[in-house]
């Protein structure tokens, strides 16, 4: 059985992260702010996946997309401790020279795993605390 955090494993749980993110940069696109929730994005993901839950919490200013283990959220005792929770960021940021707004977005993996909350990353470029960048 191959882990998440093993080659094979875990890109299918990033690869959703990577898609909540994608959806929200869109939606800023057509509507002028991100979206609340994964119904808004109009995405395919389960909310609720066997392994992880998956959801989104919208700043205005940036939006975070979570991919939690199932149990870890639940506070329910983490038996495959291989898993690793994940966030994705989306931030709004000034275009250099302009008074013009783009999205930056990262993707950031928990250190350890079984955790029950995930810091969120403090801009595109960098990992909240006890995090590390994944993916830009």
């Amino acid at each position: 059985m191959s882990s998440p955090d093993k080659p094979g494993g875990s890109h299918m749980y990033i690869g959703y992260v990577r898609g909540m993110n994608g959806s929200q940069q869109a939606y800023y696109l057509d509507h002028g702010k991100f979206a609340s929730s994964l119904e808004d994005l109009n995405l395919s993901i389960d909310p609720e996946a066997k392994n992880y839950i998956f959801f989104t919490v919208n700043f205005r200013q940036a939006v975070f997309n979570y991919g939690i283990p199932a149990g870890a959220y639940n506070y329910e005792p983490q038996p495959k401790t291989w898993r690793r929770a994940y966030i994705g960021g989306v931030f709004l940021t000034k275009v250099p020279g302009t008074n013009e707004l783009t999205t930056e977005a990262i993707i950031c993996r928990a250190e350890v795993s079984g955790i029950r909350a995930i810091e969120p990353p403090i801009n595109a470029r960098t990992c909240g605390s006890k995090t590390s960048k994944i993916l830009p």
